[in-house]
């Protein structure tokens, strides 16, 4: 069990373990699907599932579409990441589009080409791999914490003292805890569902949708050809107004109430930390623990300084050089979380 309420604010860094790409990575990515090239019709560069859906989604504008798609993929080297891209050419309005739908598009693929998956596999050898997998992991080290001290009789609590903040499109972490739920009480499909309905997920920026388990309508994890413009339309990006949303109120409140926040794999930006930073204050101060890779002492001390003024308390700061890190933090620093 956990020592209190416990909130986990998840960054990209948290997604590596499951083949998920780090900001940078995601904008070359994009660069590469959005950077057409046609010849008589056909594509000979650029991502071919993106142009057909353009096609047919834009009909007589498809070639303003393809003129912004190739403008985003011109400019984007210049930023550090597709959202610093985004905010600066927003006025674009066709570039913010094909934008959104490329990103879209390069987690989707991602989602597919990672080894999490097989979890959804109707073969057992190839979902045991994946559980195997899993059980090295940071996800897997929660799941210890909150299964040990608790009966099975009171699963449905389960969730009680957890939630989670990821700023991530991709599901990677709810199905890694759904499927380790299956595991820790040996049950089906079925029978975790309403013990995930107790665990509290904040998307700030959205995602992808609802994965398979949850209320309709539903994306399956890792989509082949996923609807990329429908979609966009589920997710924002940092820069963008959010407007009042009741979800991001009631995620304040948690965050204001947490005894324990921890940052896995999280870049601290500051419009970020001032989206999760409770305007009146925490209640008490909390234990903040954080991951930072790779980082210089000025970037550090900038960072320690936002937690401090966010949270009032000096945070815990583990540093390291390799994203996966985040598995070797949790072994490490997770018996201040436990109960």
């Amino acid at each position: 069990m956990l020592s209190g309420s416990t909130v986990l604010v998840l960054g990209a860094g948290s997604s590596v373990d499951f083949g998920m790409p780090v900001g940078s990575e995601l904008a070359k990515d994009i660069r590469d699907r959005l950077a057409f090239h046609f010849d008589f019709g056909t594509v000979l560069k650029g991502d071919e599932i993106l142009a057909m859906q353009f096609q047919r989604a834009f009909g007589d504008r498809s070639p303003s579409a393809f003129a912004a798609a190739q403008r985003l993929a011109s400019v984007i080297g210049s930023f550090k990441s597709i959202d610093d891209c985004l905010y600066t050419h927003g006025a674009d309005e066709l570039m913010m589009t094909v934008g959104k739908a490329a990103i879209v598009r390069a987690i989707a693929a991602k989602e597919h080409s990672s080894w999490l998956r097989k979890l959804w596999s109707g073969q057992a050898d190839a979902r045991a791999q994946a559980l195997a997998k899993l059980d090295s992991g940071w996800v897997h080290q929660i799941v210890q914490m909150l299964v040990t001290g608790r009966r099975a009789a009171d699963r449905r609590d389960l969730f009680s003292d957890l939630s989670l903040v990821t700023f991530n499109y991709d599901r990677c972490a709810e199905t890694a805890l759904f499927h380790l739920v299956r595991q820790a009480y040996a049950i089906e499909d079925v029978e975790a569902v309403p013990i995930m309905e107790g665990l509290k997920v904040y998307r700030p920026y959205g995602g992808l949708g609802a994965l398979p388990w949850m209320p309709a309508p539903h994306s399956p994890f890792g989509p082949e050809h996923p609807d990329t413009l429908r979609m966009a339309s589920g997710i924002s990006i940092y820069t963008e107004e959010l407007g009042e949303r009741p979800d991001l109120v009631e995620m304040q409140g948690k965050l204001q109430a947490a005894s324990n926040i921890v940052f896995l794999g999280f870049g601290f930006h500051k419009q970020n930390m001032e989206l999760i930073s409770p305007e009146a204050g925490p209640s008490n101060p909390p234990r903040v623990l954080a991951t930072m890779y790779g980082e210089p002492d000025p970037v550090v001390q900038v960072v320690t300084a936002r937690i401090h003024s966010a949270y009032g308390v000096q945070a815990n700061i583990h540093l390291g050089y390799k994203p996966v890190d985040s598995t070797q933090f949790i072994r490490e620093h997770g018996v201040l979380l436990s109960a």
